[in-house]
């Protein structure tokens, strides 16, 4: 009966060690915050008037002007982390939030702290780095494709600032 028991016991640590090393499941991209892909503009406008979202203007904000005839709304100091995004919702006039661009300037380490989050939420991301040897830049992208939506990190070795893009798959 012993060596049974002593079996058992072996068995049932080694379902529990591989139970606690085993990656943890990682979430799915169904829009962005609380807002899921689909919602109508006037409706994520509504939820996000706490955080002073407005309509974009694209003569006073340089957000704006990279969003030429795309209906979109803009907040322009997000916080996450204590890193603060400036936010861009694109919203299709049939299906509502499509995309979301947040970007952030890289101020003490903040570039990595993202990273690190985003990788424990959404899993191992795919990665692509290019150079380009005529401006001397180096390019590196981080992408999570999920079922619902892709999300990508995009980071320029000397802008200094880092973009997050958050995008609805159909």
């Amino acid at each position: 009966m012993l060596p049974l028991v002593r079996m058992l016991f072996r068995t049932l640590t080694l379902i529990a060690l591989l139970a606690a090393n085993a990656p943890a499941q990682s979430v799915d991209v169904t829009g962005w915050g609380d807002l899921r892909w689909g919602i109508t503009k006037p409706a994520a406008w509504k939820t996000l008037q706490a955080f002073g979202a407005h309509e974009c203007n694209r003569t006073n904000s340089v957000a704006c002007a990279d969003a030429p005839g795309a209906d979109v709304l803009v907040v322009e100091k997000y916080n996450v982390n204590k890193i603060p995004f400036t936010v861009v919702l694109f919203f299709a006039l049939k299906n509502g939030l499509s995309k979301v661009i947040m970007t952030a300037e890289d101020k003490r380490d903040a570039f990595d702290k993202m990273l690190l989050e985003l990788t424990l939420r959404y899993g191992r991301p795919g990665l692509q780095s290019e150079y380009d040897g005529d401006e001397e830049l180096v390019h590196t992208t981080w992408t999570w494709l999920k079922a619902h939506g892709k999300l990508s990190l995009e980071s320029e070795e000397t802008s200094g600032i880092f973009t997050l893009t958050y995008e609805a798959r159909r």
